[in-house]
């Protein structure tokens, strides 16, 4: 965020009352309790030369968003070479304002035919990510799919094909729109893909079941397996060969025994040609 003005306000009146020949503050040379700082944080010091007047950039407490401005409250002290001689300007407030645009997603990348995936933005105050579609890779009027606050969005039935991410944090600043990915070269002029891509479940989180869709652009033997984060095998799901096209297969949450699996994070994997790929799964009980 920024600096607020009020410290420089203060300031000024601090130096045109006080160091000027203005009266002491109520307690000033007595150091009542009234006037004890107590309770107020010490900033830093300005040397005084005789001049008009005196600024500092002060810090804030907190930056201010669209959900209110957040005040912090002042107070500058002139002092003398004896402690107990002082003057104290009015308390005066001010507020800043974050207008620090988020970093701009990296890695935008297509998974599979219709997931788009990102590197997280390294922004302590970030608030979701959003995709937007366009019909051509320059993003000319760019639509928004959706806010996520996850790096991975599926965008099935949006329209594009050109995609893009831009980062927004609590203040409601939103980033450049990062480079473009397109899915227009999913599936070939026969209908059919034209490369293996295991797509995100649907739902996900998911309870108790979810959807699994992959692509095979020919006839190959497929395993598509769900594991534990540790590599254990809990559940395979297919096993054999498979005509090329889609293919969409339901995960129930229950492992080989029938057992339902507590909730967690799981991955699916798809093996087939010599290609691995696998997806994050999300388990709520």
């Amino acid at each position: 965020g920024g600096a607020t003005a009020a410290g420089a306000a203060a300031a000024g009146g601090m130096a045109g009352g006080g160091m000027a020949g203005g009266a002491p503050a109520a307690g000033a040379g007595g150091g009542t309790a009234d006037d004890r700082l107590e309770g107020w944080d010490s900033l830093g010091w300005v040397s005084a030369h005789g001049e008009v007047e005196y600024s500092f950039v002060a810090p804030t407490l907190c930056d201010s968003t669209a959900a209110g401005i957040c005040w912090s409250v002042f107070r500058v002290r002139a002092t003398t070479a004896d402690p107990f001689v002082y003057w104290d300007a009015p308390v005066d407030s001010g507020y800043s304002v974050d207008n620090l645009l988020p970093g701009v997603p990296a890695g935008v990348r297509l998974e599979g035919a219709s997931l788009v995936a990102w590197e997280p933005v390294d922004a302590p105050d970030l608030q979701f990510y959003g995709v937007y579609a366009a019909a051509t890779s320059d993003m000319a009027g760019a639509e928004l799919v959706d806010r996520t606050a996850a790096t991975e969005l599926d965008v099935s039935g949006a329209s594009g094909p050109w995609f893009a991410v831009t980062a927004t944090d609590f203040a409601g600043n939103e980033s450049a729109l990062s480079s473009a990915v397109s899915t227009a070269t999913a599936v070939g002029d026969a209908g059919l893909p034209t490369r293996v891509a295991l797509h995100a479940g649907a739902p996900n989180p998911f309870n108790p079941r979810t959807r699994l869709q992959y692509d095979l652009p020919a006839p190959a033997a497929v395993r598509l397996a769900v594991y534990r984060p540790d590599g254990r095998r809990v559940r395979v799901l297919v096993d054999g060969h498979q005509t090329a096209g889609t293919h969409e297969v339901v995960w129930d949450g229950r492992d080989h025994a029938g057992r339902g699996l507590a909730s967690g994070v799981y991955l699916v994997r798809l093996e087939t040609g010599g290609v691995v790929q696998s997806r994050r799964l999300t388990l709520i009980r």
